[in-house]
């Protein structure tokens, strides 16, 4: 199968372009034909492509976008195109919508609907692509909660989304002290309450007053916290105070 990624850059420094890469890699040691779609110096086969943050608020960006991806298309002919970053979703060629593929990570998939000038793009966009992947449970959750103003797109990507398992793989853990031997959560990302670290810790907390036992939560991340993130422990919800809470490390 041939396909074409459309992602922002290829160098791992960041989400996007860690997904894109190993998915990248993944795809053509199954067998399959791919090519990519990139910022300029981003490492693609076609780079041409604007910042994605900007196609939320310069519309103007949206038809030379989707001359790039036509070109693109035209040139290697792919069988499937696969945005994996929301933001150029809102340049998906009319005709191309059905043999396209949006992964939505996040807060950048939410963004365009809540954008006047992006909403009817993406709009658009859902209601006519072939699939769309989420990467966890509650991302989905948070599309199809933004999207309650429109029920027949809301009820389309609900029916069309595939949920993906996105994490990274933990290294087997030897305790010191087996005394302290427990369950391991390492949190990836900025400290925001787009990312749901919020409803980790909650998640966290109902875990360690359900079932006890050692629980460390970590995370790595942005140190730029989210004032509305920085509650003390007691300040959230919760029955008594929990075990859970005992590990909790900001690193």
């Amino acid at each position: 199968m041939r396909i074409l990624l459309v992602c922002e850059r290829l160098d791992g420094t960041g989400g996007w372009s860690r997904y894109s890469a190993n998915l990248r890699s993944a795809l053509r040691g199954k067998g399959h034909e791919v090519r990519t779609c990139t910022r300029h110096g981003g490492g693609g086969d076609f780079e041409n492509l604007p910042p994605p943050i900007h196609m939320m608020t310069r519309p103007y960006l949206v038809p030379i976008v989707k001359r790039v991806i036509a070109k693109a298309n035209n040139v290697f002919l792919p069988d499937v195109i696969h945005f994996t970053v929301e933001p150029y979703a809102l340049a998906i060629p009319k005709k191309l919508r059905r043999k396209s593929i949006i992964t939505f990570h996040g807060n950048y998939g939410i963004r365009p609907l809540r954008f006047w000038l992006s909403r009817r793009s993406m709009l658009n966009a859902l209601r006519e692509v072939h699939t769309c992947i989420t990467v966890s449970k509650f991302t989905q959750d948070t599309m199809m909660h933004e999207l309650q103003t429109w029920p027949k797109v809301r009820d389309n990507f609900h029916k069309k989304t595939r949920v993906i398992a996105n994490g990274i793989p933990m290294p087997h853990y030897v305790p010191r002290d087996p005394q302290k031997a427990g369950h391991q959560i390492l949190f990836v990302g900025a400290v925001k309450g787009s990312k749901g670290v919020h409803e980790a810790i909650l998640g966290c907390i109902a875990y360690g007053n359900k079932y006890g036992g050692q629980l460390r939560f970590s995370i790595v991340g942005s140190l730029d916290f989210d004032p509305s993130m920085c509650k003390k422990p007691k300040d959230w919800q919760c029955k008594r105070r929990s075990k859970a809470l005992q590990n909790f490390w900001a690193e």
